[in-house]
């Protein structure tokens, strides 16, 4: 029963590690992320301007 029971978790559990989350990106999301990305690095170099 043990054994039934361990091998059911361990399923479980390397079916969840095996997920992996997709992100797709459109253009306008590209976009976005380059500007914030920038505003980042400006902020970091120019932290009190």
């Amino acid at each position: 029963m043990i054994k039934y029971l361990l091998t059911l978790c361990l399923m479980f559990v390397f079916t969840a590690n095996a997920q992996e989350k997709v992100y797709e990106f459109n253009a306008t999301c590209q976009q976005a992320y380059k500007e914030i990305s920038q505003l980042k690095i400006a902020n970091a170099l120019f932290p009190f301007i």
